[in-house]
């Protein structure tokens, strides 16, 4: 997945996001790439962690299983690293693609003293990891208890929005992206087929599956099958149409079909989402 990106825009923001909060932020790319941080630098505990190749891969291990959760719960979560420390995802979307993602963490929700000490001392048994000054280490981890944290993560929130608003972060479609959004769009009704892809774009198969997976990680029905529920989005919000017409607009088929897919896509049912739509704009 390539995107195009400001980062001294994101730098500043995350300069300002640590200014008020005093915690450190990372934002990665779709595929779990770290682009930035702020401050480089890790907290003490995390610096020792990732000085070592078998707990570094501890670390990103709790990086992907919240990557992966914030992908199927399609919104900011808060988990528990592998230390035992929390830490809080949040998407960073182009239209219905996930794009990326920002992170920040190593803060504990154990008011001190707590059992954060031993807790994490065991987990240093287990990797037969020596910390001489291991209660100092820990001392230095930023307390906030679960409303803090909950404000820090709705705080983060804010930000992702602002990033997506100016395209701070943005897919890197390229002409040939393009053109085919605008062939999708007018024949969303319609059954898209790759051989008709090929023939309309004078391409082969395998070249336009290569561009999809290089381009946007995913397979070009899934591109297709989130082009149909962008376009459900706004009929649902923007018109009032019945959804068995919005159904057919969208190529999603009969009624049931279209009701089932939206609701695996969104999480929610096409009738709610047209009434939380309607909701935000009074």
């Amino acid at each position: 997945m390539k995107l195009n990106l400001e980062l001294n825009t994101l730098r500043s923001i995350m300069r300002d996001f640590y200014a008020v909060t005093k915690v450190r932020s990372s934002i990665y790319d779709g595929n779990y790439q770290k682009i930035l941080s702020y401050p480089d630098e890790h907290t003490p505990i995390c610096s020792i962690m990732h000085g070592r190749a078998d707990t570094l891969a501890h670390c990103k291990y709790s990086n992907l299983r919240a990557f992966k959760q914030c992908e199927k719960e399609k919104g900011t979560i808060v988990y528990t690293c592998h230390l035992g420390l929390s830490e809080v995802v949040a998407p960073l979307w182009d239209n219905n693609i996930i794009i990326g993602y920002i992170m920040f963490g190593q803060l504990t929700c154990s008011p001190p003293p707590g059992n954060l000490l031993e807790n994490i001392r065991e987990k240093c048994n287990q990797y037969n990891l020596q910390i001489d000054n291991l209660e100092e280490i820990i001392s230095q981890i930023s307390y906030r208890n679960n409303e803090e944290l909950h404000s820090l993560a709705r705080l983060m929130e804010a930000c992702t929005y602002y990033i997506m608003h100016h395209e701070i972060v943005r897919l890197n479609r390229n002409g040939f992206i393009l053109k085919l959004d605008e062939y999708i769009e007018k024949h969303l009704t319609e059954k898209i087929t790759v051989p008709e892809l090929c023939e309309e774009f004078l391409t082969s198969r395998t070249k336009l599956y290569e561009t999809f997976s290089d381009t946007l990680n995913m397979s070009l029905g899934r591109y297709i099958k989130l082009k149909r529920i962008e376009r459900a989005k706004f009929l649902l919000a923007e018109t009032n149409d019945p959804l068995s017409v919005i159904a057919a607009e969208t190529g999603l088929g009969e009624y049931n079909y279209f009701c089932s897919v939206f609701k695996k896509e969104t999480g929610i049912t096409a009738n709610q989402y047209r009434i939380n739509s309607r909701s935000e704009t009074l």
